[in-house]
C-alpha cells in the first residue's frame, strides 16, 4: 500500500470531521494537497483572504481541509492539515506534522497511519 492510495479516504474522513465539528459551516473543503501546498489550496478555494499569512504556507501537507463559518459581522476559516503515513509513525514523522503546524497554525493537525505509533512515541 502506498500513501497516495489513502489520500481520498483521508480527505473524506477530514470532510466528515469538519462537517461534524462545524455543523453551521457554510462551506467545507478537503483534498489531497501532497503535490501542491496549503497556500495553493487556499487560493484554489478563494480562501486566502481569510488567512493573512496564507501566501507563505508553501507546505505540502498530504491532505488539507477547511470549514468556512459566517456570522453577520465576519467570516472565519477553520483550517486542518493531515499527514498520512503507511508505516509506523516515528519521531521524524511526528516532528514533521509539528513543524507544519507551527508554520501553518491550523485549528486542527493530524498524523495518521494504519500501523499506529512506534513504541517510543506511545510512552
Amino acid at each position: 500500500m502506498r500513501e497516495q492510495e489513502l489520500y481520498p479516504f483521508v480527505a473524506e474522513w477530514l470532510r466528515s470531521f469538519l462537517r461534524n465539528r462545524y455543523p453551521k459551516a457554510c462551506g467545507i473543503w478537503a483534498e489531497d494537497t501532497s503535490r501542491t501546498s496549503v497556500s495553493q489550496f487556499l487560493i484554489r478555494h478563494n480562501l486566502l483572504k481569510l488567512v493573512p499569512w496564507g501566501a507563505m504556507l508553501d507546505i505540502p501537507a498530504d491532505v488539507t481541509g477547511a470549514a468556512l463559518l459566517k456570522t453577520k459581522k465576519q467570516q472565519t476559516l477553520k483550517l486542518a492539515i493531515v499527514e498520512v503515513k503507511v508505516g509506523v509513525i516515528n519521531l521524524r514523522d511526528f516532528s514533521q506534522i509539528l513543524g507544519y503546524a507551527k508554520v501553518a497554525v491550523p485549528d486542527h493537525a493530524f498524523i495518521i497511519s494504519p500501523k499506529g505509533w512506534s513504541p517510543t512515541l506511545q510512552r
